[in-house]
């Protein structure tokens, strides 16, 4: 960096005048942060307009500018992105935490991570499902319990789901003893 680069880089830091900046770099043997150091001590500094640092943790850099908050960026793609898996992760770790439970008149017959169920649903959907709605004619009861807080009280639809399937299974019954009692 040659004298005039020198001179330039105090003024826009300090907000001081090329007299100055030169007087100050001539004084401190052109020797940028010496040069800002004298400036500070002769207060002719506009603190305001400049953020900067003598310490030795911006060693790397000589002059540290910072904007203001106001004027930093805080939508860019990259935090949109870290956003995105931050929820993901969130996503997936509740749906490990909680569990899809299988129960048999009051017994628990077995339980699973509700991110197995899911993945269940994705690969064998034809599967799964059709065993589930035979499994509630008989009798078998679905339920989720776990830690973290279920927004859709999916509990609720379970048990209304077993009601319909008992339902039907004693309609079923009913209709076979009055279809056979009449013969």
């Amino acid at each position: 960096m040659d004298n005039f680069e020198k001179v330039e880089k105090i003024r826009e830091k300090t907000g001081v005048s090329y007299e100055e900046a030169k007087a100050a770099l001539e004084a401190n043997n052109y020797d940028l942060l010496d040069a800002v150091i004298a400036l500070e001590k002769q207060g002719k500094t506009a603190s305001s307009n400049a953020n900067y640092s003598t310490g030795w943790e911006n060693h790397t850099n000589l002059l540290v500018t910072e904007p203001p908050k106001s004027e930093k960026k805080t939508n860019d793609a990259g935090d949109s992105i870290g956003a995105f898996f931050a929820w993901v992760g969130n996503l997936i770790k509740k749906s490990w935490e909680n569990r899809f439970v299988i129960s048999k008149q009051g017994n628990e017959v077995g339980q699973m991570p509700v991110l197995v169920l899911i993945l269940l649903m994705f690969g064998f959907f034809w599967v799964v499902v059709p065993l589930m709605i035979i499994g509630l004619f008989f009798d078998f009861r679905y339920s989720f319990k776990g830690g973290s807080k279920i927004e859709v009280d999916l509990n609720a639809f379970c048990d209304k789901a077993t009601n319909a399937a008992n339902d039907i299974r004693n309609d079923f019954k009913n209709s076979n003893k009055n279809g056979n009692g009449q013969n």
